[in-house]
Parts: C-alpha cells; structure tokens; sequence
C-alpha cells in the first residue's frame, strides 16, 4: 500500500489517515476514504489530467470534453461513491484545538517519506482540514480559523 501511495501521489491522504487514526480511532480504510477528495482538490493542478484518464477509463466521462472538466466529474463521482458507500464527507471528531498538530505530524510524514504531486504548507493543510470539520460541529468557532 505504501508503495502505492508514492507512486499514485496521495501522500498527504495517507499521512492525514495516519493521523486521523491515531487521534480519533477512525479506520485508516475509512480515513483515506474520506481525507481522498480533499486532496485530489489540493494537488488539482497537477492531477488533474491523469484525473481525466482515469474519468474516461471508467466510462464516466467523455473524451471530448475537457480534462480539467473530466477530473471534476471524476472527483465528483468519487465523492457520490463515498456516499452510496455510506463513508462519512466529513471527520465528525475532528476538533479545531488539534488541526495544529494534525497539520504538523501530516505535512511532515507526507513531505518526507512520500512522492507528492505539490508540496503542502502547514497553512495548506489546516485550511484542508478546517474543511473536514462536520458542518454542524464547531460552525461558529470555524470563522475565527479562516484567516490562516
């Protein structure tokens, strides 16, 4: 799996799956699951053509459109999948006190053992996992976290 992972350029799913399972108890199956979407938008710029491959491989999407519009469908399907999968949009424990750390031990693991298609600040990911946060958790909290 872990070669997988640095030859397919989701290091930061992994990384942030590790993390997530360490602080909260979610499988890492789950984790990934949940954390891929997000950083398939993150590195957007620099996946999206092999997003388009993958759209029109699977039959989703149609090869005359065009690939930055093939990898949105593809992310989107990915995400309908995770839902009719019953996998959760969002890491309902994850709590803003711990973004800091989460973000520190992830970018660190993922910048120093795994290929990534772009590089994450701590920055980047805090603003990735503020994302994460369940919608009805914290709303009001989250305001004060958006200027990262």
């Amino acid at each position: 799996a872990g070669l997988a992972f640095r030859i397919g350029g989701v290091g930061y799913t992994h990384a942030l799956s590790h993390t997530m399972t360490t602080f909260y108890g979610i499988s890492h199956g789950e984790s990934n699951a949940i954390i891929l979407p997000y950083v398939l938008e993150f590195s957007f710029s620099e996946v999206y053509n092999k997003l388009a491959e993958l759209s029109i491989r699977i039959g989703l999407g149609n090869p005359k459109k065009s690939n930055i519009a093939l990898a949105k469908e593809f992310i989107g399907y990915l995400k309908k999948f995770n839902n009719t999968l019953g996998v959760p949009s969002q890491i309902a424990p994850l709590k803003l006190e711990d973004i800091s750390s989460i973000s520190k031990k992830s970018t660190r693991e993922a910048n120093n053992l795994y290929t990534v298609p772009k590089l994450m600040t701590k920055t980047e990911c805090k603003k990735l996992l503020l994302r994460m946060i369940d919608n009805d958790i914290n709303k009001h909290q989250r305001v004060r976290y958006s200027g990262l």
